[in-house]
């Protein structure tokens, strides 16, 4: 560590020396230097200039009036309720087959108990659970998910998927 430090001394200082000798010691065919001004207190203004002012009355009555031009020649924005009601989606779920549902229901709980009782959690079981879900209403949805995350957690799968598990 010592060695180490002596030497970085050494870098540092051997650059000071040439930083010095370049600074004293001029090329030959370098232009002369320009004369340095030099400027006394005495020829610099005494008195402070006067600071300016600002309106602030005038500067938004100027913003104002920009704003009115420019927005003269568009269209109004649409009345809140109409604009509430375009933006308004439908919360209720749509209809599911039951027959479908009860199938992909057992197919998700089947994918589900031949991983558990493997132990992994794989890329192909993630693809056919998003499948699964897909057909399911919410209820069984997080029923099934509820599972999955419950195992994982439990240590009794392990995710060998790339990032979460679905």
């Amino acid at each position: 560590m010592t060695r180490m430090r002596v030497a970085w001394f050494g870098i540092w200082a051997s650059s000071l020396v040439v930083a010095f000798y370049l600074g004293v010691h001029e090329r030959s065919d370098a232009q002369p230097a320009a004369p340095k001004l030099v400027s006394t207190r005495s020829s610099l203004p005494t008195q402070a200039t006067p600071r300016c002012t600002i309106d602030e009355t005038a500067i938004r009555r100027v913003v104002s009036d920009a704003v009115s031009a420019k927005l003269e020649g568009s269209t109004p924005a649409p009345h809140e309720s109409v604009a509430s009601q375009a933006t308004t989606t439908d919360s209720r779920e749509p209809d599911f087959d039951p027959e479908i549902a009860a199938r992909a229901y057992k197919r998700g709980s089947e994918l589900l108990d031949v991983a558990i009782a493997r132990g992994a959690w794989t890329t192909a079981d993630a693809g056919d659970l998003r499948l699964v879900i897909l057909q399911l209403p919410r209820d069984q949805r997080h029923s099934l998910l509820d599972r999955l995350f419950g195992a994982v957690n439990a240590n009794q799968l392990r995710n060998d998927a790339p990032g979460a598990p679905i």
